[in-house]
């Protein structure tokens, strides 16, 4: 009875690391503020105090050697060949490819806190698109309110629009809550962005606790997304 117990409560976890496996990008342990996001093959990890200043960045990818080609082509303005001279010359992939991520390229990221005005249901619309003045980026939705950035400058996102949350039911509390969002931008950090085109989808579960939002599963907040260009 317990080998078959044992055996169930494996398959089981099996069965959720293969589910998580397919989660583009994750937040983990919201509580401590370390967060993980995964773009494409890179895996950016935020180390943030309580107030939510960025303390470090760390960077690990994995990328194929067409993508390094592209990447010092657009970085470093090499040729082609020149790329690939420098690829096939440099023994050390995994040191060129972190030189290549943590160079100007990275400045184009940047990442927010998201204090929310209004009331929210404890069950609440996963995700919406942005369109920031015609630069493209995935915010995680709470309801409409105002955006403070993390790491560079406070400045607030105006004009905000958003679809109404998908509301639980009537016997969940509502409440303030607070989340991230990550956007990719070619604009400086002292812009001010105007929001619209907002879409909402998805879904998550969230509680209030001591006026801060965390999410019910370990993995904290999931969430997609989707790097787009920095027009």
């Amino acid at each position: 009875m317990f080998k078959l117990k044992k055996t169930f409560q494996l398959l089981v976890l099996s069965l959720l690391i293969l589910s998580l496996k397919n989660i583009n990008v994750y937040a983990q342990n919201s509580n401590t503020h370390d967060f993980i996001f995964k773009i494409g093959n890179e895996h950016i990890k935020l180390i943030k105090d309580d107030n939510g200043k960025v303390l470090e960045e760390e960077h690990i990818i994995d990328l194929t050697k067409e993508q390094l080609i592209d990447r010092l082509v657009e970085v470093k303005g090499y040729t082609k060949e020149e790329a690939i001279s420098k690829i096939d010359s440099n023994k050390n992939k995994s040191k060129l490819q972190n030189y290549l991520l943590n160079s100007s390229f990275i400045r184009y990221r940047e990442v927010y806190k998201v204090y929310h005005e209004g009331p929210c249901a404890t069950q609440l619309g996963g995700w919406i698109t942005e369109n920031v003045q015609g630069h493209y980026g995935w915010i995680e939705s709470i309801d409409s309110g105002y955006f403070k950035a993390l790491s560079s400058g406070n400045y607030e996102l105006k004009d905000v629009s958003m679809t109404k949350p998908l509301l639980a039911s009537s016997d969940r509390a509502v409440f303030r809550a607070s989340g991230t969002i990550v956007i990719e931008t070619s604009r400086s950090s002292t812009s001010e962005f105007s929001v619209n085109n907002l879409k909402m989808f998805g879904f998550t579960t969230a509680y209030q606790e001591s006026s801060k939002y965390f999410m019910r599963k370990h993995v904290g907040y999931v969430y997609n997304y989707t790097p787009f260009g920095r027009g």
